[in-house]
């Protein structure tokens, strides 16, 4: 984009094609070693996903005589001037002119054991899983093999009938298709995850909280590569390491007979720790928030002419948003609200939910930002976002066998 605001348009083609085979098998188990009990688990798990994609370039600032300015936008194309695809051939072969070309497969094994002691009043589970990933791309360059172990380690332990703390410990590892702008495969994103907390009953059950505290590292995290994507062609790149910490609650139960609620809560504070570029170092990980929250309340009569009549509202906010490369919040706050009505009888029900009630069109679900381009002298750097659909609703009718 220029800086007086002219923004050049493109017309693409976008047709993809994926291919997707998973399998599985497990078994299961209970074995006793003198007074510990063992829930034994155990399989394999195989999948292979390929896509194609083809996102060619059918025009570039040919399709108006001027070009669209953002400040004082003029609407309109003419339909012959707009060219027709060309798709006699299939998307797998169109893709083979380009980098959206890519396969990964991979075979896992995994074990778990829970093991519980004092009367099952103490839980220990331990679980391990071996993996081996292959991405297949365009080039050799994007071509890789990969092989992890992977733990996973949980405590817990019941205070009383009612409450229970906990413990855990557990790694990831989930391989990544496609190439950076150099060509170069995705690193499989890495992470270790703690976490710790504690669950409570409360009114004989009617009420469930849980609190939570939580600290996240990830790396090779795929985002948006600002410094090298264009209006036209976009990229992904990694980042080194990022570290999100935070707390949780989540509380749910019955006010009053037939009304209930489920409320949550997380404050979250993630930032890149580790960067091969030192002044990446410190910022908020992009497309995050530090408040996110959401509540739900339902009513639903128990007697009278309209039983089984139920009504729904909800909230949800996030708050300190960030996109790009930043150190402080920079993308707009998001508050919804949806509300709903249904009916119950016997095995049916018929149901009517409403999103973005108030038919807020400046709610913001997503943004990112684009660099300038260094081939347009005059071109300065931009962000993008996506609009919340308007008011819509869905409707649904259910029969219980």
């Amino acid at each position: 984009m220029r800086a007086n605001g002219d923004i050049s348009r493109t017309y693409n083609m976008a047709d993809e094609a994926g291919e997707n085979k998973f399998a599985q098998f497990s078994f299961t188990g209970e074995e006793y070693t003198g007074r510990v009990r063992h829930r034994i688990l155990a399989g394999a798990d195989f999948g292979v996903k390929k896509f194609w994609g083809d996102f060619s370039v059918l025009a570039k600032d040919s399709l108006v005589t001027k070009p669209l300015n953002v400040y004082n936008p003029v609407y309109g194309i003419a339909a012959s001037a707009i060219p027709i695809p060309d798709r006699s051939k299939s998307v797998k072969v169109r893709a083979g002119g380009q980098n959206y070309v890519n396969s990964v497969s991979y075979s896992s094994l995994y074990v778990h054991d829970e093991m519980a002691f004092l009367e099952e009043k103490l839980r220990l589970s331990l679980g391990l899983r071996y993996t081996i990933a292959e991405t297949v791309g365009k080039t050799a360059l994007a071509d890789r093999t990969d092989k992890a172990f992977t733990p996973r380690v949980g405590l817990s332990y019941s205070l009383d009938k009612s409450t229970s703390v906990y413990g855990l410990f557990d790694q990831s590892f989930v391989p990544q298709a496609g190439t950076d702008w150099e060509g170069n495969a995705f690193k499989p994103v890495r992470g270790n995850d703690l976490e710790a907390g504690i669950k409570k009953e409360w009114g004989a059950g009617k009420w469930i909280s849980t609190l939570s505290a939580y600290q996240i590292k990830r790396k090779n995290a795929l985002v948006e590569d600002v410094e090298h994507s264009t209006s036209t062609t976009k990229f992904q790149t990694q980042l080194g390491e990022t570290t999100s910490k935070g707390i949780e609650f989540d509380i749910t139960g019955e006010i009053v007979k037939g009304l209930n609620v489920n409320a949550n809560y997380a404050l979250t504070d993630s930032k890149i720790s580790k960067d091969t570029k030192e002044e990446n170092i410190g910022n908020i990980t992009p497309n995050t928030a530090k408040h996110t929250a959401n509540a739900w309340l339902t009513y639903r009569l128990q007697q009278g002419a309209l039983k089984g009549l139920g009504l729904t509202g909800s909230v949800q906010g996030i708050f300190d948003r960030a996109i790009g490369t930043t150190k402080e919040s920079n993308f707009k706050n998001y508050l919804r609200t949806d509300a709903g009505i249904s009916y119950q009888s016997g095995k049916y029900s018929i149901s009517l939910m409403v999103n973005n009630l108030l038919d807020n069109r400046k709610l913001l679900t997503a943004g990112s930002t684009t660099a300038k381009n260094a081939s347009i002298p005059e071109s300065v750097g931009y962000y993008t976002y996506i609009v919340e659909a308007r008011r819509n609703f869905r409707m649904g009718v259910t029969y219980k066998f």
